[in-house]
């Protein structure tokens, strides 16, 4: 009969460490998303037990600031705000502050019956346009977050509250009508506010007045942002840039999907949270930057890659990267690192790019 492990052994100790973390931890994040079956716990709850000390000052501010809104004043702009943002904004108060932040509760308040006007358009329209933009919708509907309770009907379905607030912005916003990516953001809308109303004015202030507008069917501006992105590593990390080169639009593989869908399903959520709270104080300078810093963490492995498909590898499994899963870091390091990036350069780069892109497609 063999004998058990030992007691000492390094590999024993590791794997009662794991169990005794995932005992103490939940298969459910905070945001309703089921953990994958690799996903390491212990290094989660290492991470957590030094962010914890972050956690309850961010807390403590937040609600220093949260006070003054109880007199119905808005959380407005500013370099506390800004260093705030940066730092993380509690879960209690993100769906207030994303509001203020964004414009959206001035906009609701301007047309406080357009939402609900919205969704009785919805009831009767008959054009073949709304019909095909409806069924899009209904198709997307079971492949958003099918890993998350508050979508897969495990404890509740907010895929209902999803398909109104998409069918309202489209109704809102006919030149864009309904584009693949959208049902992520306003997921994790809903997520975070469990408002249709609020999701909806968000969705509207964010691709109104915050990003660059990814979804037109040109894809125009997402084509210059890959673009924009390319010239920065170019600057920054000229080696990554000249393995790049030598590839055919290498930027288009790898992160489309990045600035499409805002680091959803790329970045850990709690990381991508991170990046909206900066983005919806300090605007869309942001998503490049974290892009620009994502490259930066894995330039060693993509200058020793081979080949596009093992360049696009390279990015795979990040909710594994302690770099990344660790939210704190993530956006300290990225906001240093990339540091300086003036929003100007950023818009300059844009022009430039979108200039040449809309001249190639003429």
């Amino acid at each position: 009969m063999s004998q058990p492990p030992s007691q000492n052994s390094q590999e024993y100790r590791a794997k009662l460490d794991e169990e005794n973390a995932k005992k103490q931890s939940s298969e459910i994040d905070p945001y309703g998303f089921k953990r994958k079956s690799e996903f390491n716990y212990l290094q989660y709850q290492e991470i957590m037990s030094e962010y914890l000390p972050t956690l309850t000052r961010r807390a403590m501010r937040w609600s220093d600031v949260m006070k003054n809104t109880k007199n119905k004043k808005a959380v407005s702009r500013s370099s506390q705000i800004k260093r705030f943002c940066r730092k993380g904004i509690p879960t209690e108060y993100r769906a207030q502050v994303w509001m203020d932040l964004s414009g959206a509760r001035t906009k609701m308040n301007q047309q406080p019956d357009l939402y609900k006007k919205l969704l009785q358009q919805s009831s009767k329209d008959e054009d073949n346009k709304f019909k095909q933009m409806t069924s899009q919708i209904e198709i997307d509907l079971d492949r958003t977050f099918p890993d998350n309770i508050y979508f897969n009907g495990a404890t509740e379905d907010r895929k209902g509250m999803l398909s109104n607030v998409l069918t309202a912005y489209g109704i809102h916003r006919p030149d864009i009508g309904y584009c693949q990516g959208l049902n992520y953001l306003v997921g994790v809308l809903i997520i975070i506010t469990s408002s249709e109303e609020m999701s909806f004015w968000l969705i509207t202030s964010l691709l109104d007045d915050i990003i660059p507008c990814y979804y037109d069917k040109s894809m125009a501006q997402t084509l210059a942002e890959l673009e924009v992105l390319g010239e920065l590593v170019n600057e920054r990390l000229p080696e990554v840039g000249t393995k790049m080169e030598k590839e055919h639009k290498p930027w288009m593989v790898i992160s489309s999907k990045w600035f499409i869908c805002l680091f959803i399903d790329v970045l850990p959520i709690e990381t991508v949270l991170r990046v909206w709270d900066c983005m919806f104080c300090e605007g869309s300078k942001v998503l490049v930057r974290t892009a620009l810093y994502m490259v930066m963490l894995k330039s060693e492995q993509l200058q020793s890659s081979n080949g596009l498909s093992q360049i696009k590898s390279v990015f795979d499994d990040l909710d594994k990267d302690s770099d990344i899963l660790s939210c704190h870091s993530f956006i300290d390091n990225m906001l240093h690192k990339t540091n300086p990036m003036p929003a100007s350069k950023i818009q300059r780069l844009r022009e430039k790019h979108l200039r040449l892109v809309q001249q190639e497609n003429s």
